[in-house]
């Protein structure tokens, strides 16, 4: 199969009209695709799939089967959380005080340093694996932009958690999209 922008979508429809998930191939209506090549439509094309919530939604399950995680927009995100998805905002506790997405969790993914900068926080892992200790919890990782959330994401699928989804464009999309707000 071509990894062309159209044929992925000509996929995600197909997919998405079927729903059919065989792990470690997704078979799609008498297609197979690999599961490296299903991660890699997930990761660099999400962006085509993005106005259809069932394709969407398709993508996450063929990333998660492949081993990724998913990019998903905050009006997904707002969806995923009606569905019981938890939220995981790895901002700093300031950010997170400042307004966060309806029932986040804060674990803050950075902290600061000595030198005035920022630095990983080396307890992020630890605390994420006592808040949620089933590697198969459903979760959304978001941060102010999405950039410390896909770095977070990375993260925990190196733990071998498997249902990861980050927020594009994190706090700053969802706020400037009217998403509900907590404070």
């Amino acid at each position: 199969m071509s990894s062309t922008p159209r044929a992925l979508a000509q996929a995600a429809r197909k997919f998405a009209a079927t729903s059919i998930v065989t792990i470690p191939q997704v078979a799609y209506t008498g297609m197979h695709v690999s599961s490296s090549h299903a991660r890699r439509a997930i990761l660099q094309q999400m962006t085509y799939y993005r106005h259809s919530h069932k394709a969407c939604r398709a993508l996450h399950v063929i990333a998660s089967q492949a081993g990724g995680f998913a990019t998903v927009s905050v009006q997904e995100a707002a969806k995923m959380l009606e569905e019981g998805w938890s939220y995981i905002d790895v901002r700093t506790p300031g950010e997170f005080s400042q307004g966060h997405p309806p029932g986040a969790v804060n674990i803050p993914v950075t902290q600061p340093d000595s030198r005035g900068g920022m630095t990983i926080n080396e307890q992020f892992v630890a605390s994420v694996e006592e808040a949620f200790p089933e590697k198969d919890t459903n979760l959304l990782m978001g941060c102010k932009i999405g950039q410390r959330s896909a770095m977070a994401s990375q993260m925990l699928q190196n733990q071998e958690y498997i249902n990861l989804a980050n927020v594009a464009g994190g706090f700053d999309h969802w706020s400037g999209n009217g998403m509900p707000i907590e404070r």
